[in-house]
């Protein structure tokens, strides 16, 4: 049988990395500014033809961008993500369509869901070397919804990579 002393010293083991990555992500996204994301609008990718952009919401700072290719029938829509997962759903609120692929692109990477660790471990990483040579650039994670059969979505996770 566990002594009460020895549970209590495994639950602090086990909850240590939460404890300690918690509180910088809360101050991130409290300290975080729509305006200092790059947004879509200056995306640019070869035979890659913006639409248009619309509001997301009535309020916040959700804003769809279209963008379509030339040659191929497909479009795909892009909106940031300032914060965590929040807006992620709007896109699929938004559209409604069972005919349409959803996902997150976020560091080069196409997910189905949002990717919550992966996300925390960057932020936490840009934070504890901000200003150094070695620590990186700011990643912006975006919500897309993907009409055909383009591949735009994978076009649009390495561009976003590049910015």
């Amino acid at each position: 049988m566990k002594t009460p002393q020895l549970t209590f010293s495994l639950l602090l083991i086990i909850l240590f990395p939460a404890l300690t990555l918690a509180p910088a992500t809360r101050i991130y996204k409290a300290s975080q500014r729509p305006h200092t994301v790059v947004t879509p609008v200056t995306f640019n990718v070869p035979g890659l033809n913006q639409v248009g952009s619309f509001a997301a919401a009535n309020q916040g700072p959700y804003r769809v961008t279209s963008f379509r290719h030339p040659h191929c029938r497909g479009t795909i829509a892009l909106l940031p993500l300032y914060r965590n997962a929040e807006g992620s759903a709007v896109l699929t609120r938004l559209f409604d369509n069972p005919e349409l692929r959803y996902g997150i692109i976020f560091s080069g990477g196409i997910y189905a869901e949002f990717p919550q660790l992966l996300y925390t471990l960057t932020i936490f990483q840009e934070r504890a070397f901000q200003g150094l040579p070695f620590g990186g650039e700011k990643k912006q994670p975006y919500a897309f919804a993907e009409q055909g059969d383009c591949a735009l979505a994978e076009h649009a996770a390495l561009r976003l990579r590049e910015i």
